[in-house]
């Protein structure tokens, strides 16, 4: 079930389309109202259940805020910039930087090639890079 059924705006954001959906929410891209550079970013939301207590979307919060926070822009080069956060009644939201598609959602488009091994090694350093520095600010990643 989609948090937003159509192009609308919501608080200081208009939700321009459905990017993707999961079990426990959606992810929509949005641009800030009133911002004149038009820059456009993720807004992803995750329903309130009943009584139900979930927390992957306060997590990724609170770890992206931590990415944030660090004065050493190499430390954060792998992260999404943390850009909102909110709740309703009805669902939570993290607004994020806006990035492209998955390494694996490239792999798929061309289904005939397979990454280069010296592509292969540069995907592994980065993400191994991307691990170590939220280990450095405290996260261990599963």
């Amino acid at each position: 079930m989609h948090t937003f059924k159509r192009p609308v705006k919501f608080r200081q954001w208009r939700v321009i389309k459905l990017l993707g959906s999961g079990g426990f929410g959606d992810v929509y891209k949005v641009v800030k109202v009133n911002n004149p550079d038009k820059t456009e970013s993720a807004m992803k939301t995750e329903m309130v259940l009943g009584n139900r207590l979930m927390l992957r979307l306060k997590i990724e919060v609170m770890v992206l805020m931590k990415c944030h926070e660090q004065t050493d822009p190499e430390k954060k080069a792998h992260f999404v910039a943390f850009v909102d956060r909110g709740k309703t009644a009805k669902f939570k939201f993290l607004v994020m930087g806006l990035v492209g598609p998955s390494l694996e959602d490239i792999r798929k488009e061309d289904l005939m090639r397979n990454y280069s091994k010296s592509t292969a090694m540069q995907c592994c350093i980065q993400t191994m890079t991307a691990v170590r520095d939220l280990h450095g600010i405290g996260y261990l990643h599963r």
